[in-house]
């Protein structure tokens, strides 16, 4: 495959959002009008002679925004692949894109025993945000880490706290470990902890660590569990909490999905949780060609 014209910042971020998770969903889906646009994104930028599958064209771009746009996507990418893949059990550890803490959003979060976040910062970042975040991260996860651009290394330094790790996502797009995270439960917050859950998830704290569920109305019972969540010591708290959170677990189907698929599209296909129908449908439509 051959490019048209050089591209530009505008092009590779017209080029990133089909990296989306809402493109996923489209072809889990067998929304075959917005898979067109992927095919149409793909050919005002590549020169095709032949046919061309879903999946070609990802492995074509990702490869594209590898080796010239290393956004939050391709840094997600080297995470899952060389510190989720390899440090934990995809099998048995929950991980979860975009998870909700405080005012944040942790790019990842991993779940396995205890609690790990890593968060972003690529080259096209800004490290504007980048102490809130910290400050969210330190009231709910034991270990904390950023994964940056190596042009952020001075002023990444400067905001994040000591217990904080630091990775290098280098020139290679290879990670390397510049600092090693160490324990940060001590900072842990009952709010921070319980605010961050859905309503099995405390719902099963409360039965696991009372004995009962509350049977009060809709409207008092968020404020009634939060109230007896906070009169758990917090270690227990945050061991009761990744405990809880194993009910976002994936599903086997989804599990061998994201064996199966390439390392472009490794990321994407955790963004969300798909039934075996979903899964298969994506398999289905990444292989149809096209012309």
């Amino acid at each position: 495959m051959k490019i048209y014209n050089s591209l530009n910042s505008s092009d590779f971020a017209d080029i990133a959002k089909l990296f989306s998770p809402i493109y996923i969903d489209f072809i889990a889906n067998n929304q075959y009008e917005e898979i067109n646009h992927i095919i149409t994104t793909y050919k005002k930028y590549f020169h095709c002679t032949g046919s061309v599958s879903i999946l070609d064209i990802y492995n074509n771009l990702y490869k594209l925004l590898k080796q010239n746009y290393r956004n939050e996507y391709v840094f997600k990418n080297g995470i899952y692949k060389s510190l989720i893949l390899l440090n934990h059990n995809i099998n048995k550890c929950v991980v979860i894109p975009e998870f909700n803490v405080g005012a944040s959003k942790a790019d990842l979060a991993v779940f396995n025993g205890t609690s790990t976040v890593y968060e972003i910062k690529s080259e096209i970042d800004s490290t504007e945000r980048l102490k809130s975040q910290m400050d969210d991260y330190e009231n709910f996860f034991e270990f904390l880490n950023v994964v940056i651009s190596r042009k952020h290394l001075s002023k990444v330094k400067k905001i994040i706290p000591s217990t904080a790790g630091i990775y290098i996502y280098d020139e290679k797009n290879k990670i390397i470990l510049e600092r090693d995270s160490t324990s940060n439960l001590h900072n842990l917050k009952h709010r921070s902890l319980f605010y961050s859950l859905r309503k099995p998830e405390y719902l099963y704290i409360i039965e696991r660590k009372f004995g009962f569920i509350p049977k009060i109305p809709n409207t008092q019972i968020f404020e009634y569990c939060f109230d007896l969540f906070s009169k758990i010591d917090i270690y227990e708290a945050h061991s009761l909490v990744t405990e809880a959170l194993k009910f976002r677990q994936f599903k086997n189907d989804q599990i061998n999905l994201i064996k199966l698929l390439p390392e472009s599209l490794k990321s994407i296909s955790i963004s969300k949780r798909y039934n075996k129908l979903k899964c298969d449908n994506i398999i289905k439509n990444l292989a149809i060609l096209y012309n």
